[in-house]
């Protein structure tokens, strides 16, 4: 004779005791987050400085300079002249001496403003620097086929 199971004597999956985890995990969380408020509790205007150099305040994973089609040179968005830039440099080669560097030329541009951004970055102390390319799309990027070498004649 086979055993008769009653549905209602058939195992359950209780859901409390992992309910009541999330909700420690949640006030543990709540309880451990500072929150940047308290810094900010009331409003102050800082004084001004005309002298005062722009703040440093982390390090950027990568400083790029663009170098526009007739010379033009933006970094962190700002355009300067090659001299400021050199100025730019050397701040932050003083600060972050591994700083690394991406210079990004306009493919219509001449060389030689290239080239005068890569001087400014060696004598500012940097060594890091890279050079931004596009990478060739479509039929252009297919290998070039090697001629077989000829063979000695006999």
């Amino acid at each position: 004779m086979p055993l008769q199971v009653d549905a209602a004597d058939e195992p359950a999956l209780n859901l409390t005791p992992l309910v009541d985890v999330l909700f420690l995990l949640l006030i543990f969380f709540l309880v451990g987050t500072r929150f940047t408020q308290n810094e900010n509790s009331f409003e102050i205007e800082l004084p001004t400085a005309s002298a005062a150099p722009e703040p440093m305040t982390g390090r950027p994973d990568e400083l790029v300079v663009n170098v526009g089609p007739e010379g033009q040179l933006t970094l962190l968005g700002q355009p300067l002249s090659i001299e400021r830039l050199r100025e730019r440099l050397a701040e932050f080669a003083e600060i972050y001496p591994d700083q690394v560097v991406v210079v990004r030329g306009d493919a219509s541009g001449a060389y030689q403003h290239v080239v005068s951004v890569m001087d400014a970055v060696n004598q500012a102390g940097l060594t890091n620097l890279s050079l931004a390319v596009e990478p060739v799309r479509g039929d252009a990027a297919a290998p070039i086929p090697v001629q077989p070498e000829a063979g000695p004649t006999p």
